[in-house]
C-alpha cells in the first residue's frame, strides 16, 4: 500500500492535529509525532472559528515545518459520526456480506447507512447457527470527505482511512501488555468520548457520548464567566483558578461532574454491571482514561468517587517497547496519540 518507507499518520480533531510518522521497512518503529494546538496558532480563538480553511492552513504549514516529502498517508477519522457497530448477521457469501451489513445497521446509527461509508471485519463465525459476527467501522461520507478534502488540498493523499473507535480497539488488542485483563477505556476527545470495553477472547463492545472536553471547557467559562481560552488554560492546569480559589474549586468539581461525569456515569456503571452478568468469572475490569481530556486535572480522581471504583490515567506512549519508539519523542504527546498508535499497529508496528 505504502509507496515510502516511511510515511505519515494524520488525526486532524477537534481541537489538535495529530501527526506519526511511521518507519516501515523489516523493524517499524515511530520515528517523530507531532501535535498542534489549534488554540496556540493565532488563528483560532474559539470552536465557532475552526473551518476547512483554517485547519487547511494549520496541516499545510506543519507539513512544510516537517518538510514531509512523500505523499501517502493514512488518516484517523475522529468527527463526531464515526463509530463502531457489532453485528450478528446470517452467515452470507462474501458477494452478498456488504449488502447485508448494509440493510442491518439500518436503525442502529444515526444516519442513513446509504450516505455512509463502512468498512468491516468478521470477529467470528459459527457454522452450527449460520450465524457470523462482524465488527464494523463507519461514518458519514460527509464528514469522511470534509476531512479527506483538507488533506489533499494540503498537497498529501489519504491511502488508508480508518475511524478512531476501531483504532483504539487494535492498540488494546496488538499492542503489547496494552490491556491483558478486562478493560473499560474511555478515550476522551474534544466532543465525544470513545467507551470501549475489551476482554481478550470476548466479543468487544464500543459505545459512544457526545461529550467530551469541549464541554468542561464551555461550562467552566460559562460558570466562572472568563473566557473559551481561559478556561481550556484552566482546565489543562496551566492557568490558577480565579479567587476566591476556595469557593472556585467548588465550581470547578461542579463543571466537571455536569459536563462530564453526570452524562457518562450512567452507561459507564451498566456496562460494568452488564459484563458482571454475562462474564462473572472474569477478573475486576480496569478503567482507564485516555486522550487529551485524561489529562484534566481531578477528573480521574472525582469519577472514581462516583464509580466507588479505581480508576487511572493510562497513556500506551509510556509502554511501548523501547524499540517501537524512537528515544528523543516525549512520552507526554502519548494522551493525544492513542488512535494513531492503533492505525500504526494495524500497519505492522505491533507484530
Amino acid at each position: 500500500m505504502w509507496r515510502e518507507k516511511e510515511t505519515w499518520l494524520i488525526d486532524i480533531g477537534s481541537t489538535h492535529l495529530k501527526m506519526l510518522n511511521l518507519r516501515l521497512p523489516k523493524v517499524p518503529r515511530i520515528e517523530s509525532v507531532k501535535v498542534v494546538d489549534y488554540y496556540r496558532t493565532g488563528l483560532v480563538n474559539r470552536p465557532e472559528d475552526l473551518s476547512q480553511l483554517i485547519l487547511t492552513q494549520i496541516l499545510r504549514d506543519t507539513v512544510r515545518s516537517l518538510k514531509i516529502s512523500g505523499k501517502t498517508v493514512g488518516v484517523v477519522i475522529s468527527t463526531p459520526g464515526a463509530l463502531v457497530r457489532i453485528l450478528n448477521i446470517p452467515l452470507v457469501s462474501m458477494d452478498e456480506l456488504k449488502a447485508t451489513i448494509q440493510f442491518n445497521l439500518i436503525g442502529l446509527i444515526p444516519y442513513d447507512p446509504e450516505k455512509a461509508e463502512f468498512d468491516f471485519t468478521i470477529w467470528e463465525t459459527n457454522p452450527e447457527n449460520r450465524t457470523q459476527t462482524a465488527i464494523v467501522s463507519i461514518a458519514p461520507t460527509t464528514e469522511i470527505t470534509w476531512i479527506t478534502e483538507i488533506i489533499t488540498r494540503a498537497g498529501l493523499e489519504p491511502v488508508l482511512i480508518t475511524i478512531d473507535a476501531l483504532a483504539i480497539f487494535n492498540a488494546l488488542s496488538f499492542c503489547p501488555g496494552a490491556a491483558e485483563h478486562p478493560t473499560l477505556l474511555l478515550h476522551i476527545g474534544a466532543r465525544k468520548t470513545n467507551i470501549i470495553y475489551h476482554d481478550p477472547g470476548n466479543t468487544p463492545f464500543f459505545h459512544i457520548v457526545p461529550f467530551g472536553g469541549e464541554h468542561i471547557t464551555q461550562q467552566l467559562a460559562r460558570l466562572l464567566s472568563t473566557s473559551y481560552v481561559n478556561a481550556e488554560l484552566i482546565k489543562l492546569g496551566e492557568l490558577n483558578l480565579p479567587e476566591p480559589k476556595s469557593e472556585n474549586i467548588n465550581i470547578y468539581h461542579k463543571a466537571l461532574n455536569q459536563a462530564f461525569i453526570a452524562p457518562i456515569l450512567p452507561v459507564v456503571q451498566d456496562i460494568l454491571i452488564n459484563q458482571q452478568l454475562t462474564h462473572p468469572a472474569d477478573t475486576a475490569t480496569q478503567i482507564i482514561l485516555t486522550g487529551g481530556g485524561a489529562l484534566t486535572p481531578e477528573l480521574d480522581v472525582l469519577l472514581a468517587q462516583s464509580l466507588k471504583q479505581p480508576v487511572q490515567r493510562w497513556n500506551l506512549l509510556d509502554n511501548l517497547p523501547a524499540k517501537l519508539i524512537k528515544p528523543k519523542i516525549d512520552p507526554q504527546l502519548g494522551w493525544q496519540l492513542l488512535p494513531l498508535i492503533g492505525l500504526a499497529c494495524q500497519e505492522g508496528l505491533c507484530g
